[in-house]
């Protein structure tokens, strides 16, 4: 073994003592020492320089670093750091003046990343360092917000977001009565419904389009609404806790997307997650966007009241979206976009043309309907089909392409363009999701067999460490992992 070799295994070893590092595994920690330099630093070295620019990122791997600010002329000390921390993390976001100076204590031996070569980096690296990120930020604007709120209690200042709807009423909404509305029933197989629609003309299909406003209120789910009802009022402030909540519910994250990618707000990078949106435009302006979705959307019925109907569509969307990222993790493939919100996103064209035709969806499970595959039958009695709607919903909101192709093509894989893999591994996840039962339309659809998707053709093709392997014999063996994980795989709700 080199020297060099034996040099970066005792260093992993070291690394992998490191919270930051906790999900790193041997290859990825051996890659992530090719693109950061390894320092060892003198005790009272400074280490960064306040008011300087610099694109830099470090990880403190041993020793104790004081963090300082020059006030009038002296540098006050404002708090200390030690192994495992990290510090300069603003310079991920952006070319920003140093706010602080940080200064070694001790002797210390810290790593130096530049953004810039961790995006040149393979992607597997790229998303698990910019997931640890995400999760630091997150925690330390947690801790911000808990020290600016206890400043504000001991200075006798009452908390009152005047962007937030008054505590009292949401509070009221919530837990006085339901938010899909009493005279909303249970439907069942007995219950009468409205006819199927008839078949529309093939104009009907661009007059949709036209009609998709990114801004229209869109139902949210009544779980997660209630759950979120502590934050929304003031009296829980956990972000871990309130960012999981959100990622249940397909609408909200969209809406959280929607605004962080706006021209108000937008960096130079697109927001592609819940955690990075409250990073770059701020608990406040998150919490009011979730506020006014819950507000308007729920409010809504989905197809048409029907709760049962309801609760399956925001099942599916969850555990499709859970499924997919196991399965990305077993087969190890590289994709840059947010796998878990492709799943969760797949169907939010249902969403948006229920409205158009409320009596379709409500009697999609019914036999003489003669339904064999949904997305022909809503192009048939509606106009169009729930990806089209989703694509084109997503791209008026000027969303991720790999979003919208997820969308479009996840019946049909085959058909994207750029991101056949993404769309392959949502379609393959959407079987197995049917296969359990946990799906909006019939158990008897033709695409409701894992073995049969579409998925498997595109993985052989553009993924060649899949190509030799056995469809049959994976799906054996991935439906064994999914009932071993079933119980964090469905939503309790």
């Amino acid at each position: 073994m080199s020297k060099k070799r034996a040099e970066d295994d005792n260093r992993i070893k070291f690394l992998k003592k490191i919270a930051f590092f906790s999900d790193f595994d041997d290859h990825e920690l051996h890659q992530f020492l090719t693109v950061s330099t390894w320092l060892k630093v003198a005790k009272g070295s400074v280490i960064i320089r306040e008011n300087t620019v610099e694109e830099v990122f470090y990880i403190l791997v041993r020793g104790e670093v004081a963090v300082f600010k020059g006030v009038e002329g002296e540098a006050v000390e404002l708090t200390r750091l030690s192994t495992g921390d990290c510090f300069g993390e603003m310079a991920i976001i952006g070319e920003t003046r140093r706010t602080a100076g940080v200064m070694a204590v001790s002797d210390c031996y810290i790593l130096r990343v530049e953004p810039g070569i961790i995006n040149r980096s393979n992607v597997f690296l790229q998303l698990k360092f910019y997931k640890r990120f995400c999760e630091i930020m997150v925690s330390r604007l947690d801790m911000a917000n808990r020290r600016v709120a206890a400043a504000r209690k001991a200075a006798g200042i009452r908390e009152q977001p005047a962007a937030l709807p008054p505590a009292h009423d949401l509070d009221a909404e919530m837990a006085g009565r339901p938010l899909i509305p009493a005279t909303a029933v249970e439907k069942s197989a007995d219950t009468p419904s409205s006819p199927m629609p008839e078949r529309k003309e093939r104009i009907t299909r661009v007059r949709i389009q036209s009609q998709i406003d990114p801004d229209q209120p869109l139902p949210v789910n009544p779980h997660v609404a209630r759950r979120l009802a502590p934050f929304l009022s003031g009296r829980e402030s956990n972000i871990r806790r309130f960012t999981d909540i959100v990622c249940l519910d397909p609408v909200l994250c969209f809406r959280v997307l929607k605004v962080a990618n706006s021209s108000l707000y937008r960096r130079s990078c697109e927001i592609a997650t819940v955690p990075h949106a409250i990073v770059s435009v701020g608990m406040e302006v998150v919490l009011e966007t979730v506020a006014r979705a819950v507000d308007e959307g729920g409010r809504l019925e989905p197809f048409s009241g029907d709760r049962r109907l309801a609760k399956k569509f925001f099942r599916h969307a969850v555990i499709v979206a859970r499924i997919a990222e196991l399965l990305r993790e077993i087969i190890r493939i590289n994709i840059a976009a947010d796998v878990y919100l492709a799943g969760l996103f797949h169907d939010i064209g249902m969403l948006v043309l229920d409205p158009l035709e409320p009596a379709f969806y409500t009697n999609i499970n019914d036999p003489s309907a003669g339904i064999s595959e949904l997305s022909e039958a809503e192009a048939i009695h509606i106009g169009a089909d729930h990806g089209a709607a989703g694509h084109w919903l997503y791209e008026k909101s000027g969303l991720g392409s790999a979003w919208q192709e997820a969308m479009r093509y996840h019946h049909n894989p085959m058909a994207a363009r750029e991101h056949r893999l993404l769309a392959a591994l949502i379609a393959i996840a959407n079987t197995f999701a049917a296969a359990r039962g946990e799906c909006v339309g019939a158990a008897g659809l033709r695409d409701h067999v894992p073995e049969n998707s579409p998925g498997w053709v595109v993985l052989k093709r553009d993924h060649p460490p899949f190509a030799e392997v056995a469809v049959g014999d994976f799906c054996l063996m991935f439906k064994t992992e999914i009932e071993k994980g079933w119980k964090e795989i469905k939503p309790d709700f």
